[in-house]
């Protein structure tokens, strides 16, 4: 196994010859889960039903002229962003409402910055469902699904 610093953090690159079973190779690779499949994990499991989330992609794009077009949330924003639709008690008048949902996704260990941790306190504070998630597990417990 070889390690490369990169500017924020350590990552390791498996061998070109890995020896062993194919099972064993599956576990290695979830070991160094990368952010994007956790992403899509939860995507996969959770966006259906009551519950919806997207991708919440954030840049800037430099136009030929040299202007730059910044796109998405703000920065600190979480990286997936829906909604779960819930049932409204009927002192309510019985209406089905949608809660905004924001999750900010880690790879497996890490936590979010600063920012983005603001970022989810306000969500939370103004009724959203937020928080941060490195398994789909975590996903789930944010979602209030088993």
């Amino acid at each position: 196994m070889t390690t490369t610093v990169g500017k924020d953090a350590i990552r390791r690159k498996p061998e070109k010859a890995f020896r062993g079973s194919s099972a064993s190779r599956k576990s290695f690779r979830k070991v160094r889960q990368h952010e994007r499949d956790v992403q899509q994990d939860i995507r996969d499991t959770f966006s259906r039903g009551a519950i919806r989330l997207f991708r919440n992609s954030v840049g800037f794009v430099t136009l030929r002229s040299g202007i730059r077009i910044r796109y998405g949330l703000p920065p600190g924003s979480p990286d997936l962003v829906g909604w779960k639709t819930v049932d409204v008690t009927p002192d309510m008048v019985g209406k089905r409402v949608a809660i905004f949902v924001g999750i900010e996704v880690k790879r497996p260990g890490e936590v979010p910055d600063k920012h983005q941790e603001s970022f989810l306190e306000n969500m939370r504070k103004r009724g959203c469902i937020a928080g941060y998630a490195d398994t789909v597990e975590d996903a789930g417990r944010i979602l209030g699904r088993p």
